[in-house]
């Protein structure tokens, strides 16, 4: 096998935007409407850079071609027509998705569980944990902080294999499937039941005292249903997205009408990695204004197929 260094490529852009017109839903107090409307402005600034290698020629031996992206974007909601937040959509078992000034757009708002100011030990209430009474907070947003991108191609001779992956890391998704399956009971972190109850780690609202009263499991996933912090995760996750193996046969000299034969197999959506459970992060309601809510929806298939490719 021959190995030559071939080309190398590298490439950085920084930009900074000031978008006016931002298209959000806007609420008619008088005619209890709701309605499209060019209202606010945003920031966008990041930066986004590109390295690239090609590394053999498959010719004489193994080629290796490989393309790297990575994309850190920071956005900001700098004004919103007659009030600091706007929900983005409707809201979702007491989550809103808002637009709120000072923030990336597509916060995450809802209840937190109840904390003791000094210690952060959960406060419970007979044993279970309770809502803060502070009301509605920000839990997180949709936007990720990075996005990372990666293909490889290693070819010799007759033979290639092509290998695409990406990332996104950062950001936040609240989630139904966990909030539902947990409330009925259904997921396995459900099962640990003990005959005693579950004592939970944390200090009585009332007397600041350890808590010492045990409660039934589904009282506690019960409790933690009204709640909506519980159920909002890292959306971070990374995909093998495709691979591809082809075996290319040059079949003009055989008197073929055709110069090249190409097989392959392509397998999509291989392996996902996530760090929230039961869930697959992209498979969110939109990619628009309502990312940030997994409301049940069936994860990205895994598919494996087989193509032929006859070039004339």
């Amino acid at each position: 096998m021959q190995w030559a260094p071939l080309g190398l490529k590298l490439g950085a852009e920084y930009y900074h935007e000031h978008t006016t017109g931002l298209i959000l839903p806007v609420s008619d107090p008088v005619l209890q409407t709701l309605s499209a409307q060019n209202a606010g402005a945003l920031t966008n600034s990041g930066v986004q850079a590109r390295l690239g290698a090609q590394l053999g020629d498959s010719r004489t031996g193994l080629a290796w071609v490989t393309d790297f992206n990575v994309l850190r974007n920071v956005n900001v909601v700098d004004e919103l027509p007659k009030s600091a937040a706007v929900d983005l959509g409707p809201t979702q078992y007491g989550l809103a998705v808002q637009a709120r000034v000072g923030q990336p757009l597509g916060v995450l708002v809802g209840t937190k569980l109840r904390r003791d100011p000094t210690t952060g030990a959960l406060l419970l209430s007979a044993g279970l944990p309770v809502a803060d009474p502070a009301g509605p907070q920000i839990l997180g947003s949709m936007q990720p902080k990075w996005q990372l991108g990666l293909t490889n191609t290693f070819s010799y001779r007759w033979l290639s294999l092509f290998v695409r992956a990406d990332a996104r890391l950062g950001g936040e998704v609240f989630s139904t499937t966990n909030m539902w399956g947990s409330y009925s009971g259904t997921l396995a972190s459900t099962a640990i039941r003990p005959d005693s109850g579950l004592l939970l780690v944390g200090l009585d609202a009332t007397t600041k005292a350890a808590n010492a009263q045990h409660v039934s499991a589904q009282d506690y996933f019960h409790a933690l249903g009204s709640i909506q912090e519980p159920w909002v995760y890292s959306a971070s996750y990374a995909k093998l997205r495709e691979a591809r193996f082809s075996v290319s046969v040059p079949v003009g000299h055989a008197g073929w009408p055709f110069s090249e034969l190409r097989a392959s197999v392509i397998g999509a959506n291989l392996w996902t990695w996530a760090k929230a459970p039961n869930i697959d992060p992209e498979a969110l309601v939109s990619a628009g204004a309502l990312g940030g809510l997994e409301l049940g929806q069936l994860p990205y298939v895994r598919t494996l197929g087989f193509q032929l490719t006859l070039t004339p």
